[in-house]
């Protein structure tokens, strides 16, 4: 696990901690250590508890707007989101962490993962123009080089320019042992697979959290893992319930029609 001083702070050097898939232990330096209750939520998020993590991570941010650990419980806060598809809630925590004027170390990550954002909503010029930002600011020495490049690649891809994606996709060879070297290796080449589409099967929208909770679990009962997603439009927020569906549009087409042989209605995205 690797930690960085900014003046006398410390903060979460977000690749290696991504790499991990944990947190870590916090340590004391400069006589600065984050609060308890950042600690607490930290330690939920180390357990696995995500929901207990977020949870404290929210609550953290909300109390203590000034604290200097407040950019990053906004970033935990919405990577839990992104993991968990409230894609709109994650992004008002990465924007909410950037407004922030966040030292270098955290403004790389939270670049990326908005750009995770755009990419789960199919804008991938978006999502392209985010990742580019980790680059062009000097900042990719704050995520993961290799998950940069792949997913600089993977946005190229979907938008037709195989060649400028086949760059990105040879830098990951710099990295020996990397996870994304094979991957991108079948991603090259002229004969190679688009990456998978990702795209969802709606259930329903919803204007109260409980109706769309009821739906999610009636999903879960069917043998179908359902997430509910806040949308926010002119006439207000409402929640979608959704299935995701990794694969082809006739992937989702089936899926829809499993779906409606147990009773619902669902309608495949876009």
């Amino acid at each position: 696990m690797v930690f960085a001083k900014v003046g006398a702070r410390l903060f979460f050097l977000a690749g290696a901690i991504a790499a991990a898939g944990c947190m870590g232990t916090v340590v004391e330096t400069a006589g600065l250590t984050p609060p308890a209750a950042f600690q607490q939520a930290e330690a939920a998020y180390q357990k696995g508890d995500l929901a207990r993590a977020r949870e404290g991570f929210r609550t953290f941010a909300r109390q203590y707007p000034r604290d200097p650990f407040t950019g990053w419980a906004l970033y935990w806060q919405g990577k839990i989101d992104l993991k968990e598809e409230r894609l709109e809630e994650a992004w008002y925590s990465f924007t909410k962490a950037l407004d922030l004027r966040p030292e270098q170390v955290l403004k790389g990550p939270l670049l990326l993962a908005m750009g995770d954002v755009e990419f789960n909503r199919r804008e991938y010029k978006k999502a392209l123009a985010d990742y580019r930002k980790v680059d062009s600011e000097g900042l990719s020495t704050t995520v993961r080089q290799d998950e940069l490049y792949f997913k600089l690649g993977l946005a190229l891809v979907r938008m037709g320019d195989r060649t400028q994606a086949e760059r990105y996709f040879r830098q990951i060879e710099r990295f020996p042992g990397s996870p994304y070297i094979e991957e991108a290796r079948r991603r090259s080449g002229p004969d190679a697979a688009l990456a998978p589409m990702v795209q969802y099967v709606l259930l329903g929208k919803f204007g109260r959290w409980e109706s769309a909770e009821r739906v999610k679990k009636d999903a879960g009962n069917a043998g179908f893992q359902a997430t509910i997603e806040r949308v926010s439009s002119s006439e207000g927020a409402f929640y979608e319930v959704r299935v995701q569906v990794v694969g082809s549009r006739d992937d989702a087409v089936r899926t829809a029609e499993a779906l409606r042989g147990k009773g619902f209605t669902p309608k495949v995205v876009p």
